[in-house]
Order: structure tokens, then sequence, then C-alpha cells
């Protein structure tokens, strides 16, 4: 039994049911609806194969491959998110990994444990979203690195430059952690005077510019620039050395570590406080995560989860260690004990009622942001209501169904659900409204609307057939409406 329990088996049997059940609970978010929506359109429709990156700034293998998975399986957001729960379950091998690389297998076992119980990495690994890709691209690439500067692997460096390559793909984010890791990486290598290590820093991101290099070669970039750059603060503003706002950063990171932390998370940080005062754990990689926790506080434009997270994760492995050092003495197990049992009850809640989660824990520094992901029009409650209400209208013959222009919910995900849906011609009012087909059509003509806006047909005589309330909030909701009276040709 005492086997059992520390079986790795048990860690992923709980990764396994955490991460699935009620996966669909929440509604779609905003972000998730705009996603899903341009994959289908990045796939199916000739030449948006770069839509993402030309029109936003962000980079497309996420969204090819979502949209190539929609093509044999069309359901957008059961994709979406089960992808997210795959890349999830290789960061936890990951953070694995290297928790054996810090001080064995019983670390290694906490570090899986303490990732399973998490409750930010629960949310992300739930998400349709770019952050459980970027997590596991930084946690790959910090095993890979720490693994080069053991033993000066040369395929290693090989990998690591190709594993950043690909975070490239994924999201610019990844940039910040790759300028951390090689400046990290060659001060440590010139100061003890590992010249081949030099090499292989210059292998690793070499490898990476030429993956790189196939998305350097579109046509139109301004918005990869420009979005590369918005989320860092300029360097003139850096020079004006604006310590007010690094006091703000720093606190509403230490609120958005206890929101999405737990007890499980306090230990770990006060175990590996007092290892570090004793001397138990160091290294170069430890030192290099800290220094870019800390430059993200400096150089950040903001402070959220999505930011944030996929460095954090690499804190795991040491944290698993503090929770280890917790555990090594039995008149300090029952700590553990109620540690574990406040991160249960915190992912209970976050997987069954998200809403109430971020309720409990908006009044801590920087998490009420976090919480608007399940409140307003960002969120997606009310969306799929209307779609399968919808979907009731189109049996009884053809329709159309028009939204404002705007991005994300309710417009792409209604476009993004009715796609294809037989019956239905969904598009934005502008293409519609006054067009040919709108003036020989006899077609009933529906609209969604956020809240009460109508788009072009503000000043026409609309119908409420119905209204999606957002739960717990006054006034927001999504509206069904029927055109009654048809625009006259000029």
């Amino acid at each position: 039994m005492k086997k059992l329990a520390w079986d790795k088996r048990v860690v992923w049997a709980c990764f396994v049911v955490v991460r699935l059940v009620g996966l669909l609970r929440l509604p779609i978010f905003n972000d998730e609806a705009i996603y899903l929506r341009w994959a289908r359109i990045m796939v199916d429709t000739p030449g948006y194969g770069w839509f993402s990156l030309v029109h936003d700034g962000k980079p497309p293998l996420l969204m090819w491959i979502w949209g190539l998975i929609i093509e044999v399986i069309p359901a957008p957001l059961v994709v979406g998110r089960m992808m997210s729960v795959g890349l999830g379950g290789v960061c936890l091998w990951g953070v694995m990994k290297m928790g054996k690389m810090v001080g064995g297998e019983k670390v290694a076992w906490w570090s899986g444990w303490v990732y399973v119980w998490w409750p930010m990495a629960v949310w992300f690994d739930r998400m349709a979203l770019m952050e459980a890709a970027l997590a596991m691209i930084v946690v790959m690439s910090g095993w890979l690195a720490w693994r080069v500067w053991e033993k000066e692997w040369v395929e290693g460096a090989v990998g690591l430059g190709l594993v950043w390559g690909l975070g490239g793909w994924v999201k610019q984010a990844v940039l910040l952690w790759v300028v951390g890791m090689v400046g990290v990486w060659l001060v440590w290598a010139v100061g003890k005077r590992k010249w081949k290590q030099v090499v292989l820093a210059g292998m690793a991101v070499g490898f990476m510019v030429a993956a790189l290099v196939p998305m350097g070669l579109v046509p139109d970039k301004k918005a990869l620039v420009s979005r590369s750059v918005e989320s860092v603060i300029s360097g003139r503003e850096l020079l004006g050395l604006p310590v007010a706002m690094w006091v703000r950063h720093a606190w509403e990171s230490l609120g958005v570590w206890l929101g999405y932390g737990g007890g499980l998370v306090v230990l770990g940080l006060m175990g590996l406080a007092v290892m570090v005062w004793r001397k138990k754990v160091k290294g170069v990689m430890l030192v290099a995560v800290g220094l870019i926790t800390g430059a993200m506080v400096v150089m950040a434009m903001v402070v959220n989860g999505r930011y944030v997270y996929p460095v954090w994760v690499m804190w795991l492995p040491w944290l698993g260690a503090g929770v280890s050092w917790w555990w090594s003495k039995r008149k300090r197990r029952v700590w553990v004990g109620l540690g574990v049992a406040m991160n249960v009850a915190l992912v209970g809640v976050m997987v069954v009622a998200p809403r109430v989660f971020f309720g409990m824990v908006e009044w801590l520094p920087g998490m009420k942001a976090e919480a608007g992901q399940v409140k307003g029009w960002v969120s997606g409650y009310g969306v799929r209501e209307v779609v399968e209400d919808i979907r009731g209208l189109a049996r009884q013959g053809p329709i159309v169904v028009l939204v404002r222009v705007d991005s994300g919910n309710p417009e792409d995900a209604v476009l993004l659900w009715l796609r294809s849906e037989k019956n239905v011609l969904a598009v934005y009012d502008w293409e519609y409204v006054g067009s040919e087909m709108d003036q020989a059509d006899r077609l009933p003509v529906y609209f969604v609307s956020r809240d009460g806006n109508l788009g072009m047909l503000e000043d026409e005589l609309m119908e409420l057939v119905k209204r999606y309330d957002k739960p717990g909030e006054s006034g927001g909701y999504v509206g069904l409406w029927k055109r009654e009276k048809r625009i006259e040709p000029e």
C-alpha cells in the first residue's frame, strides 16, 4: 500500500480525472471563440492560412492544428480543450522529469502532485488557449537546457533550439523566456570558462532562428512586430525607473500566486525558502527561473495569469522539493495533509463552479481581472443556448443569422458554431444588410446581440425573441432578435 501511494500512476490518474471531469462546464470564453473561429477560417478558406499572423500578430501553429482536427471532428470547443489537456500531460511529464533532477524520485512525485492540484495549471489545461502549449514549451526547453548544461550534449542543444523555435510558432511571449535563459547561460559559461557551453548556446539560438525563418518570410509582419513588443515596457520607460509600477506589479503577482495557489503552493514556497537558506538546493536553472520571474515583474505592461503562467510553471520542480521537505519529518506531515486538502477543495470548486471559485479569490490583488474571465460579455454564458435555439429555428426552414462586426462573445462563437450549419447563413451584418441577396430573399433574418447593441440593424424594427441573461449580473445578456421590417432599396 505504501509503495502504491508513491506510484506515479496515482499522479497520472488524478491528472486525467481532474482535467477531464466537467471539461465543458465552463461556457466558451471570449478568446477561445476567437482562436477557434480563426482556426476554421485558416484551414478551410483559400488564402487565409496566415490570417492570425497578418490580422492580429498571432503565430498560426496551434490554429492550424485545431483547424485540421476540427475538419475531422466538428466539435471545436471539445477539440481545443482536449488538445490543451494533452499538452498539459506533456508538461506534467516534463515537470516530474525536472523534479527528479532536483531531488530524486520523491521530489519528482511531489512536483507532479503539485502540478495536478495547482488551480492555475488546472485552469489553463482546460482552456482552448495558447498557455498550455507555451507552458509545455517552457518546461521541455528547461529540461533540455539543464541536460545540455550538465552533459554538454550537442544533440540536446539542437533539440533545445528547435523547441524554442516551436514556441515562437505558438506565441511570441516565449522570447522573454529564451532571452533570459540565454543570458544566464552565457554569464554562467563565461564565468566558469566553459567555452563549449558558449558554442552550444549559439547553436541553440541558431536552430531557433532557423525554425522561425518561414514565419519571417510572410510579407505583412507589422502586426507580429507590434504584438511582440506591446506586452513589455519600452527601453525609455525602463530607464525612467518606474518604481511605483514595479511595486504594483509585485503586489499583483503575489495576489495571483495566492489566488491560484492554495496551501500546497504556499507550503512548497516555504519549504523551498528553508532549503535555499540551508543551501540544500541550488543551481543555475533555479537562478534562471528566479531572474526571469523577476524580469517579468520589471518589464511587463500588465501582470495577469496568462502572461506569467508559462514561466511560473517552471517553479514546480522546486516547489515539489519544498513540499518533500515538509513531508520528510513525521511531525510536519499534518501541514502537508492540510495543504493537499485545501488544494483539492479549491480545484473541486473551480471544476464544478468556476464562477464561485473566482468569486472566492477576486478580493486578492490582481485576481479581479482574472475573475473577469467568467463575468461580463467575455464570458460565454448564454452563447451555447442561443446557438441551440437558432438550430431549432433552422429545422423549420432556411434562415439568416447576423452579428455585428466585433471580436469575441457572442459574435465569434456564433459564427464558429453556425459556420457549416444546415439551413443557416451566418455572417456579419455588413455582408448582408442592403446587399442584393438581402433585397431578393424573403428569408427570416435573426440577429444575435451583445447586450442591446444591434449594429447595422439599430434603426430597424426588431423583435426581441429571447434574452439570455448572464448569471449573477445585472444588465448583461445575449439577445436573439428577429427583423420585422425589411430594408427598402434606395
